[in-house]
């Protein structure tokens, strides 16, 4: 739950995350060294992941640096991000 409940899903989002049947896994692709202005909003993606993966035992959530992971350099690449 987030201050204010700014970042908290809504019971009709939590319960579409529930019914999910397959897993789902989600890439947030972040720089560790992200400049001090979006350090913010790296944090509040963060935190929404983490209400999604709490909501849904579906799914799996991974945090990826491109600067400093391989594969996530490549991944970066092949969806021209």
């Amino acid at each position: 739950l987030s201050r204010g409940r700014a970042y908290t899903l809504s019971p009709a989002s939590q319960k579409i995350v529930k019914e999910i049947k397959d897993p789902i896994e989600i890439t947030f692709f972040a720089n560790a060294d992200l400049p001090t202005r979006f350090q913010s909003a790296r944090t509040e993606v963060s935190d929404l992941l983490a209400e999604y993966k709490r909501a849904g035992s579906k799914l799996t959530i991974k945090t990826v640096d491109p600067k400093t992971d391989e594969s996530a350099k490549k991944l970066v690449s092949e969806f021209q991000i």
